[in-house]
């Protein structure tokens, strides 16, 4: 790519002889450049940033659960360390009780992997169903013998660590083991240990569901943009005209009007329109347009306006609002009045601060001969490529002129029918219109106009979704943990909880030192999963709309979300600490 880049960069500055009245100040104002684009990159541009942040989010979901298995793996170690000292001293060699731990610990890896593997599968479906057209080769998505290769080495690798861990905390006294191995749990050690667990599985949780909020506020803004159109009722569709067939303008300018009126005569329809390029169809087709009255100097570049060649009823049918002057109506392209409308973003860049109704234009890309135009009308902004882009201003010209001067041959075009039905059941009505007569042309695309409009949020609505499970996912794992953790303390302590209510304790008291100690530690993690979101929602910018990666009522909200369903986590054991009966403890003890 580089080398190519090189050699295309070259050959600009042999574009002033190449193109006679093309100005060397003309291209350097431009800023040319060459840009060449791997076909692999080409593919999966747009999506590639979403691939990454899901996989971060897969890697954080399994951090989580992976702390969960360690964590109970750690609480049976501990359980067993008598058992364990007492084979130690029967003679058992320690080689073969790691040996056991670590096998242990790798067979429920492999087990849960196994599981994973078949929810896996059925999740995988469910992708291929549901997923956005526009995720590059989703049909090739599959448990493939590279993703199962993976899967296996993350398992083991998993498993191996987890096991790992409880075998850090065994005794190396073995007279200690024998005498304490059962109250093991209770050292500063343990504590610390288990409450490090705790601010890591809140701090993963936060960072996944504040991902999660942002998306979702995201697509809430996607799915509240005004659009310019109306899209409920309408079908579209494209039909292309064969070059073999339709070589003359003025047989494609026939086909197509024919087109048009016999597709105003099926019962149910309201109005119906062509066009060169409708909203969303990810096609600029620009052309550069200068003012009569402000010619564009020599040497300089004119703004590059998003150019639309429209048939009459098309902004009718399409329902963009027309906000002075008028649209373009038969007697326009009849008669080649020289008739064009403007949308608002289009009035600002060419006429800023003026009525353009009434100015003349002209394709400045022919300044010997131009062709001129006269503003009539001024209607809403509309998308151009995509919902998120900023509206791109926009030239509506006439369509149908059968003079083979009047511009190119218009053999494809998009056609927006719409009725009081439902759009699919015009499919057939449609076809037999256009069939009978040429039964030879293609017609491609055929879909609701509401179907554009939400194709082009899928994407985001798809990340969305991917991002939300793996929150749900993440919060039910951490709150799990922290629950646990808590409640195993609790357990340990319960002697300690018993005493203090012997000697006059309150239980309010004891529920406020278990709650302010898992306070403590949520509190803990919060702090962590804030900072941590903070560094890595900002890769999240470029997806984001209409809100920024640091929102403040999406972290607020989601903050006070997580700690209210921690603490009802922690709420139940500190509640049984408070119930122990200070005379069994005691007496258990």
């Amino acid at each position: 790519a580089p080398t190519a880049e090189l050699e295309l960069q070259g050959l600009i500055p042999g574009l002033v002889d190449r193109f006679p009245g093309t100005g060397q100040q003309m291209v350097n104002d431009a800023q040319l450049a060459a840009v060449v684009t791997p076909l692999k990159h080409s593919m999966i541009a747009d999506v590639e940033a979403t691939l990454w942040i899901l996989l971060a989010t897969v890697g954080i979901v399994m951090l989580i659960a992976a702390t969960n298995v360690t964590n109970l793996l750690v609480v049976r170690a501990e359980g067993r360390q008598r058992e364990v000292a007492v084979r130690e001293a029967l003679g058992a060699v320690r080689a073969r009780i790691t040996m056991y731990y670590m096998a242990e610990a790798v067979w429920l890896a492999v087990g849960g992997g196994l599981v994973g593997l078949g929810l896996a599968g059925a999740g995988v479906g469910l992708i291929r169903g549901l997923g956005p057209n526009e995720l590059p080769r989703l049909h090739e998505i599959g448990l493939t013998p590279t993703v199962l290769a993976v899967t296996l080495a993350l398992t083991v690798v998993m498993g191996v660590l987890s096991g790992a861990i409880p075998l850090m905390r065994r005794r190396a006294d073995l007279v200690d083991a024998l005498k304490h191995g059962g109250r093991a749990g209770v050292g500063r050690r343990a504590v610390r240990s288990r409450h490090a667990l705790v601010v890591a599985q809140t701090a993963f949780a936060l960072v996944l569901i504040l991902g999660a909020g942002l998306m979702a506020r995201s697509f809430w803004h996607l799915s509240n943009v005004d659009v310019g159109f109306d899209q409920e009722g309408v079908l579209t569709f494209q039909l292309g005209l064969p070059f073999a067939n339709y070589q003359s303008r003025e047989s494609s300018v026939a086909l197509h009007a024919q087109v048009l009126e016999r597709l105003r005569a099926i019962p149910g329809v309201e109005s119906v329109g062509a066009t060169t390029c409708l909203p969303l169809c990810r096609s600029w087709a620009g052309n550069a347009w200068a003012r009569e009255d402000q010619p564009t100097p020599e040497g300089e570049i004119p703004p590059i306006v998003a150019t639309r060649r429209i048939s009459d009823d098309y902004l009718e049918t399409m329902k963009i609002t027309v906000q002075r002057g008028r649209t373009i109506d038969r007697s326009d392209y009849e008669q080649r009045t020289g008739a064009a409308v403007i949308n608002a973003r289009a009035a600002t860049t060419l006429f800023p601060g003026e009525d353009p109704i009434g100015k003349r234009l002209y394709h400045d890309s022919r300044p010997d001969a131009p062709e001129w135009y006269t503003v009539v009308g001024l209607v809403a902004d509309a998308p151009v490529t995509t919902l998120t882009d900023d509206r791109a201003p926009i030239v509506y010209l006439p369509l149908l002129h059968r003079d083979s001067t009047a511009g190119l041959n218009p053999r494809a075009l998009e056609y927006a029918v719409r009725s009081s039905l439902p759009p699919t059941s015009l499919v057939g009505a449609v076809r037999r219109v256009v069939w009978d007569l040429d039964d030879t042309l293609p017609i491609a695309r055929v879909r609701s106009l509401d179907d554009i409009v939400s194709q082009a949020a899928a994407g985001m609505a798809f990340t969305m979704v991917m991002l939300l499970i793996s929150a749900l996912m993440a919060l039910f794992l951490g709150i799990v943990g922290v629950y646990s953790v808590i409640a195993y303390i609790v357990s340990q302590r319960t002697a300690e909880f018993g005493l203090r209510l012997a000697i006059g304790a309150r239980t309010q008291d004891v529920m406020s030192m278990v709650l302010r100690q898992g306070g403590v530690m949520v509190g803990t993690g919060v702090l962590v999963g804030l900072g941590g979101a903070l560094l890595l929602t900002r890769f999240m910018r470029a997806m984001l709309f209409g809100v920024s990666s640091t929102d403040p009522l999406t972290y607020v909200v989601v903050t006070t979300l997580l700690v209210a369903i921690a603490l009802l986590a922690i709420y139940a054991p500190a509640r049984r600490a408070a119930g122990v009966d200070p005379v069994e403890s005691l007496r258990a003890d």
